[in-house]
C-alpha cells in the first residue's frame, strides 16, 4: 500500500534533530548508516509522531509499534535484500507490517523493490507492506543523500 505525498509540516525540525543523532554502520546498509542499532528515546522526539501515527493509521488499529529507525544512504548506497520475519518463533505467526517514510528522495536515488517488484517512489510517499516479504533497496545514483523512516508494527 502507497500512500502518495504525504506532507509534514515540521522538515525543518526534524533535520535538526537527524543532525544531532547518532548513527552508525548496520549490516544491511551499504554505504551509508542507520540508527537502527542505536537507542533513541523517539518518544520524547516529538518530531516523528506524525509520521509514526500515519504508519500506525495505515496499518491498523490492532498494529502497535515495535521499531522506528532512520536509515541515509549516500551516493550508491543501497539496503541489502533481507525480511522482518522475527527470530522468535512464538512471534513468526504475528502478522507484522513493514514501512518507509521517503523523507529525502532526489531524483535518480533509487526504489525500493518489495517481492520482486519494483515500487516507483517519491519524496513524501509512504509505503506499508508485510514484512515477511523479501525487499530490499536499488542503488541511490544522486549525488544527495536518500534518507528514509522505517518502521516494524505487529498485532
Amino acid at each position: 500500500m502507497i500512500h502518495q505525498n504525504y506532507k509534514i509540516n515540521n522538515k525543518k525540525q526534524i533535520e535538526n534533530v537527524l543532525k544531532k543523532m547518532f548513527v552508525d554502520k548496520h549490516a544491511l546498509v551499504n554505504n551509508g548508516y542507520s540508527s537502527y542499532n542505536t537507542v533513541v528515546d523517539y518518544a520524547n522526539l516529538k518530531v516523528f509522531d506524525k509520521v509514526i501515527n500515519k504508519f500506525i493509521e495505515l496499518a491498523g488499529k490492532d498494529f502497535n509499534v515495535i521499531d522506528f529507525w532512520i536509515n541515509v544512504y549516500f551516493k550508491n548506497g543501497y539496503v541489502k535484500e533481507h525480511t522482518h520475519t522475527p527470530d522468535i518463533q512464538k512471534l513468526k505467526n504475528i502478522p507484522i507490517q513493514t514501512g518507509v517514510y521517503y523523507f529525502k528522495k532526489p531524483k535518480n536515488s533509487g526504489n525500493i523493490v518489495v517481492d520482486n517488484k519494483v515500487i516507483k517512489i517519491k519524496q513524501s510517499d509512504i509505503i506499508l507492506f508485510d514484512g515477511n516479504l523479501k525487499h530490499y533497496s536499488e542503488r541511490n545514483k544522486s549525488n544527495l543523500p536518500r534518507i528514509i523512516f522505517s518502521i516494524n508494527l505487529m498485532k
